[in-house]
């Protein structure tokens, strides 16, 4: 029987992508065509960089 695997994450990830835009508004338009709201697991660090886009 297969073994169901999760979803690799990274919330350090995360809280980096949303940490460098705000040091450096800037950044935004490096990730802002890779990156959607959708690709953050974690729903809060979604949340943030939706308002920030």
């Amino acid at each position: 029987m297969a073994e169901e695997r999760a979803i690799p994450y990274s919330i350090e990830a995360e809280e980096a992508v949303i940490g460098s835009i705000l040091v450096d508004a800037e950044s935004i338009n490096k990730v802002i065509d890779i990156l959607g709201p959708k690709d953050f697991f974690a729903e809060d660090t979604a949340s943030i960089y939706k308002v920030m886009v």
